[in-house]
């Protein structure tokens, strides 16, 4: 081992055997040292090992065979923690010596010692007892009786007969009952808040028309406030537009029997507007939907007699179209459709015999009378005025004008007796009105109807003919060509354009002199139809 770790080590342990072999009478002596210096602490410690060794208290201790000392540990104790401020160690050490027999100096500064502890302890319990008053006046004047009411329990504990000498019961109970109103004022004012917030809540769902969550709300808060006129107010309103819901479903049912289906309409969307979940547990959204699609027939329906009315006939058919999307079974929409057809053909076909092409007029006049067989007497008015001019022509053309005429208007026609009956292709017989799907068909369909219902009836009529005719196809071929005038894509407008073309070829095919009216048919269209022919 080097030499100096042994040298401290031995210096450690010569340290330890000093520190554990000293006697507690030397202990006292220090003490003693550090009292005189005014070092309390360290004294205390000292003291306190003294006493572990010996802690009997006496006039004279033995410490050696002839040396004896005063040994009284516990009143230096009591003088150390007495400096120190600590009263109540120094009162317990005090009497811990007190109970040996001591010198009557020594009794007497003990004394001394006990009664400014009690001095100062009275002053201490005095001054905390002010202390707690004032902090109690602090709160009362603050508006809190209840932490005042606490600080003068807590005086009247520290002291009794101090709280009672200054009279402070009254105000203890003064304090309370202030704290208890003040509590029922902040309960009040809580309830208050909370009857308000539902309140407010009602009025609102009842502005929503909920007025099953505002009655509910309603209820809860007259458990806190019965007989309020905020409730009161509200409950009327709500009673007002339910009475309101009802009069105006019954108005709307009364409207609707008797035809004002706008009216109607208008009466049940402020009823679903007035109570959304009313009117959603009556289905009403249905019931609007349906009166609005009636209505706006009923709006179709006029616009289209006005469009008749003002011989506006392509405008008063499209109309009729829109009626049938909403309700393709509506046999007014039908109807009028056909008789808007009808007047349209009769027009042309008016315009056409003005230009002499009696033929194709011819053709119009019939197709005018089978899409609509009431406009009989109208197709023979417009038709008669032109007899004149067909009278040089004898032969199978005012034949057949008779007999359109005759079938248009047989009890005028054989009063009026035009002349023999016509032979051949046309009938002798009134055409009844067709179905709305079973209206017979005729080349100028191609130009009278929308272009896809026409491909529609020409592609059928085409499949029910057993041989090829010219005439159909070219027509045919001039409705495809019309629906590619209307497409906006562009790959199928080529598709119907080449679909024209094939009919058209396949018109001069099987009638290479046949060409349609240029008349009739669009610029455009004639140029399609003069390019099939090119093609071959």
């Amino acid at each position: 081992m080097p030499r100096f770790v042994f040298a401290a080590v031995l210096v450690l342990i010569l340290a330890v055997d000093t520190a554990v072999a000293e006697k507690w009478f030397s202990l006292y002596n220090k003490a003693l040292y550090d009292l005189e210096a005014g070092r309390w602490q360290p004294a205390i410690a000292k003291l306190q090992e003294a006493v572990k060794q010996n802690p009997k208290s006496g006039q004279s201790m033995r410490v050696e065979a002839n040396r004896t000392v005063r040994y009284f540990p516990y009143f230096l104790l009591g003088k150390a923690h007495f400096h120190l401020r600590q009263y109540e160690e120094a009162s317990k050490y005090f009497a811990q010596e007190r109970q040996h027999l001591l010198p009557g100096k020594l009794t007497s500064e003990i004394a001394g010692y006990q009664q400014e502890i009690r001095t100062r302890s009275e002053r201490k319990r005095l001054n905390d007892f002010n202390q707690l008053v004032a902090e109690a006046e602090s709160a009362r004047k603050a508006g809190s009786p209840g932490s005042a009411a606490e600080q003068l329990q807590k005086a009247q504990k520290l002291d009794g007969a101090e709280f009672e000498r200054r009279g402070l019961g009254k105000a203890l109970i003064d304090l309370r009952e202030a704290e208890r109103k003040q509590l029922a004022a902040q309960e009040k004012q809580k309830t208050e808040a909370e009857f308000q917030s539902l309140v407010n809540q009602a009025a609102e769902k009842e502005k929503q028309g909920s007025v099953g969550e505002a009655a509910a709300l309603l209820e809860r808060a007259e458990t806190l406030a019965s007989a309020r006129p905020e409730v009161t107010e509200l409950k009327a309103r709500i009673k007002g537009r339910e009475d309101r819901y009802l009069s105006l479903n019954q108005e709307a049912a009364v409207d609707e029997r008797e035809g004002r289906l706008d009216e109607a309409l208008a009466k049940l969307k402020e009823a679903a507007q007035l109570l959304p979940e009313r009117a959603k547990a009556d289905k009403m959204a249905e019931a609007i939907e349906d009166l609005a699609r009636r209505a706006e027939i009923a709006g179709l329906l006029n616009a289209g007699t006005q469009a008749i009315g003002s011989r506006d006939y392509r405008q008063a058919t499209e109309i009729y179209d829109r009626v049938l999307v909403l309700d393709k079974t509506n046999a007014t929409a039908h109807e009028q459709k056909a008789r808007a057809r009808s007047l349209t053909l009769v027009t042309r076909a008016s315009e056409l015999a003005q230009e002499r092409s009696f033929a194709e007029a011819l053709d119009a006049f019939e197709l005018a009378l089978a899409t609509y067989a009431k406009h009989g007497e109208l197709v023979y008015d417009e038709m008669r005025p032109h007899l004149r001019n067909l009278a040089p022509r004898r032969g199978g053309l005012l034949d057949d004008w008779l007999a359109v005429m005759r079938t248009a208007d047989p009890s005028r026609s054989d009063k009026e007796r035009l002349g023999r009956q016509a032979s051949g292709r046309r009938p002798t017989t009134r055409v009844s009105q067709p179905a709305p799907e079973e209206t017979p068909v005729d080349a100028l369909t191609a130009l009278q109807v929308h272009p896809e219902e026409a491909v529609r009836i020409l592609e059928r009529l085409r499949a029910t003919r057993k041989t090829g005719n010219a005439e159909l196809e070219s027509w045919t071929g001039v409705a495809y060509a019309r629906l590619s005038l209307l497409s906006t894509d562009a790959a199928r407008k080529e598709r119907l354009r080449e679909t024209a073309q094939q009919h058209f070829r396949l018109a001069r095919q099987l009638n290479p002199g046949y060409r349609p009216n240029p008349r009739l048919v669009p610029p455009q269209i004639m140029r399609l139809f003069d390019s099939a022919g090119q093609a071959e």
